[in-house]
């Protein structure tokens, strides 16, 4: 997971990867935390579950893709 980070930092860097739109990015975005088993995506009640059976407090990042 570290190295795909670091590869998609180095890409974007270098001006690599292609403009993409809106769209594509929450779409990216979306692809990539639905397949990461330690986030819960655009599920608050599933959330709110998991964190009170598991005694853990809840952060929920609300974001803006401009």
């Amino acid at each position: 997971m570290f190295f795909a980070l670091f590869l998609n930092l180095a890409m974007t860097a270098n001006g690599q990867e292609k403009k993409l739109t809106r769209d594509q990015m929450v779409l990216k975005d979306r692809e990539q935390m639905t397949g990461n088993s330690d986030w819960i995506y655009d599920d608050l009640d599933q959330a709110k579950t998991v964190a009170r059976e598991q005694g853990k407090p809840l952060m929920v990042v609300l974001r803006c893709i401009p």
